[in-house]
C-alpha cells in the first residue's frame, strides 16, 4: 500500500514539471545516475544536475519527499551509445 502512495507522488509531480525534467524524472525513478541520464539524452551531467534540483524544488513545493520514492530494479537494457 505504501509503495501505491510513493507512485501516486511520483505521478503527481511528473504532471507539473515541463517535458525535460519529465523526461529526467523518469530516468530517476527507473534508477539511472546523472552520468547514464547525461549519456543518454546526449547533455552534460552539469545540465542533469541543474534539472535534478528544478524537480527537487518543485517536489519541496508540493510538499513531496522525493528522497523517499521507491528504488526499483533495472529490468532493461540500456540504451546503445550513438
Amino acid at each position: 500500500m505504501r509503495e501505491i502512495y510513493f507512485r501516486d507522488e511520483i505521478n503527481y509531480l511528473f504532471l507539473r514539471l515541463p517535458t525535460p525534467d519529465q523526461l529526467i524524472l523518469t530516468c530517476l525513478d527507473e534508477g539511472f545516475s546523472e552520468e547514464e541520464i547525461a549519456a543518454r539524452m546526449g547533455m552534460s551531467q552539469a545540465c542533469v544536475s541543474k534539472h535534478r534540483k528544478v524537480i527537487l524544488e518543485t517536489a519541496q513545493r508540493l510538499g513531496l519527499l522525493p528522497s523517499h520514492a521507491p528504488r526499483r530494479v533495472r529490468t532493461h537494457q540500456p540504451l546503445p551509445r550513438a
